[in-house]
């Protein structure tokens, strides 16, 4: 069965089944019929990224869509972005199948209703109405074969492409940059088997851009932004060094993840770039997830930027997206880690109103980078605003996501009202969800990391376990100096590395996140997890095998 990520529901392509596809369809949307959010006869919009198995999963889910008295407005291979802004636009439903940026043996959908995407707030409902249609498929659809594939003759031809969608996205950008935004500016777009790679070329090429296309495949590549491999580094540089551009950009899979490096082949990570383009923007408020490097804080704290941090993923972005709005601040963007940047509200660029997109979009943020770098006279110049603090990600492929949630969970303070724990001599600051803060003496603990010890114990024991077990001096780690459990546990030091530990909400991955003075800190501290004898698999031993 499929379960909800952070952001849509997704699975190893060998156990996601037409039937099981169509039964999450079926689900969703009877959960929006029942809500009002759409009636019966209403038309759903579908697209699709270039993975192998994308195709054969969009037939199933027109054959749901029909099925549920829907009618198709199929879009075709185009961005996640443009996908939900068609469906925005219309006020309608809209489902995507891709698997963003992981490898080709996985896939997945991602629902979004008409009025933005799904919510955490609204997966009880779906999930309650796609058991249903599980229960009720289970006495026997004759049209699926015992293995759930459909029988020949029961498979739905894909119907004619309607461009709408990819035009509408196109001139979301074209109608409000100017035709000279990116004149003699070499750009190189590393195209590989991002679904928007023509989009992209167009757009850059419509703005002005003398633009080079490099690495076109025609098989799938996954593209993480989240884990940008030595091996991609280098092949940045190289194509620096070639090329001699004023950047290179590309994206992820499905285009809502954009790479955006300099013209010195330096890749600048998401978090990153999105404050770049929130100062381009000239917005008030901004969301990023807890897992931003602090360079990003300490900048948007120096342009007076109000910010909200959350749990990582869209649908935590959103929702603080919309109290800001709600709270008054405007104009209000939000973005993640990898790069995603979200609008809530219009936005007023070059004297003209770009529309909001409350979505992950890559597009945007690559156009405001460059729009930086032409002010600034480079890329490299403009991203050097930002404080010198340097980030790194990795992760382990294949890590169980049970062992995960144990991991987690046994990292959790036993008071789930915590959020924070912030040392100082002699006491300890405890940050709860409600915002308030709790003074704790060292000499009276009151508060512990319980299933952690599967005994109660003090918070100083543990932060003295993890620097002697784990984040130890010979591996170049300070003392303790916070431990934040928003999402997943990210731990400061007082020499100002950050470790985030947390695993994938959708895939069998376990990510770890460094902040540091240096890259060639930051790459060690990840390195020092992935080790095959290194942090993690010490953490998972201890905590997560026991779990």
């Amino acid at each position: 069965m499929l379960s909800f990520g952070t952001s849509g529901l997704r699975g190893l392509v060998e156990d996601m089944t037409d039937r099981e596809y169509h039964v999450n369809v079926r689900g969703f949307l009877e959960a929006l019929i029942r809500a009002g959010s759409i009636r019966t006869g209403n038309t759903v919009s579908l697209a699709g990224d270039l993975r192998a198995s994308t195709e054969r999963i969009l037939k199933a889910v027109v054959r749901a869509v029909l099925d549920a008295g829907c009618r198709v407005d199929y879009c075709g291979h185009i961005p996640s972005p443009a996908l939900a802004c068609q469906g925005f636009r219309h006020r309608r439903a809209s489902i995507m199948v891709t698997g963003s940026h992981i490898p080709d043996d996985r896939n997945g959908i991602k629902f979004n209703k008409p009025d933005g995407e799904v919510l955490k707030s609204d997966e009880a409902g779906i999930l309650a109405a796609v058991a249903e249609f599980r229960s009720r498929d289970a006495s026997g659809d004759e049209r699926f074969d015992a293995a759930g594939f459909f029988r020949p003759g029961q498979q739905p031809d894909l119907p004619p492409v309607n461009p709408e969608a990819e035009e509408a996205y196109v001139r979301r950008y074209l109608d409000v940059f100017p035709a000279d935004f990116l004149q003699g500016r070499k750009i190189v777009l590393e195209q590989h088997s991002a679904v928007g790679r023509d989009l992209a070329a167009r757009v850059l090429q419509a703005l002005g851009a003398d633009l080079v296309l490099e690495g076109r495949t025609d098989y799938f590549v996954a593209k993480d932004t989240e884990n940008v491999t030595a091996e991609t580094r280098e092949n940045f540089v190289r194509l620096a060094r070639k090329h001699a551009p004023f950047a290179i950009v590309s994206t992820d899979g499905d285009s809502d993840r954009p790479f955006v490096v300099d013209e010195n082949g330096v890749f600048n990570p998401g978090d990153a770039l999105g404050a770049i383009a929130a100062q381009f923007l000239g917005v008030q408020a901004a969301v990023v997830p807890i897992s931003a490097n602090d360079a990003v804080v300490i900048f948007l704290q120096q342009k007076h930027i109000f910010m909200m941090q959350t749990r990582i993923g869209s649908p935590y972005v959103i929702a603080a997206m919309n109290q800001a709005v709600a709270d008054g601040k405007m104009p209000v963007v939000g973005w993640e880690a990898n790069g995603g940047f979200l609008t809530a509200t219009e936005l007023t660029l070059f004297g003209k109103s770009l529309y909001p997109l409350p979505t992950r979009d890559a597009l945007l943020p690559i156009l405001c980078a460059l729009g930086a770098g032409v002010r600034h006279g480079s890329l490299s110049a403009a991203f050097g605003q930002l404080p010198k603090r340097y980030t790194q990600a990795g992760l382990l492929d294949n890590f169980p996501v049970g062992v995960s949630r144990a991991l987690m969970d046994g990292l959790k303070p036993a008071g789930a009202q915590i959020t924070q724990v912030e040392f100082k001599p002699g006491h300890a600051l405890c940050r709860l969800a409600d915002g308030h803060t709790l003074e704790m003496s060292e000499t009276a603990p009151a508060l512990g990391w319980e299933k952690f010890w599967q005994k109660p114990g003090d918070i100083w024991a543990v932060k003295n376990l993890l620097e002697n077990r784990y984040f130890t001096k010979a591996l170049g780690f300070g003392d303790i100096a916070t431990i934040n459990v928003i999402d997943g546990i990210r731990i400061g030091f007082s020499q100002g590395d950050v470790v985030h530990i947390r695993p994938s909400g959708n895939a069998p991955q376990l990510r770890i996140y460094s902040n540091a003075s240096s890259q060639k800190r930051a790459d060690e501290i990840v390195q020092q997890g992935l080790d095959d004898n290194g942090i993690l698999r010490k953490l998972e031993a201890d905590i997560g095998a026991a779990g």
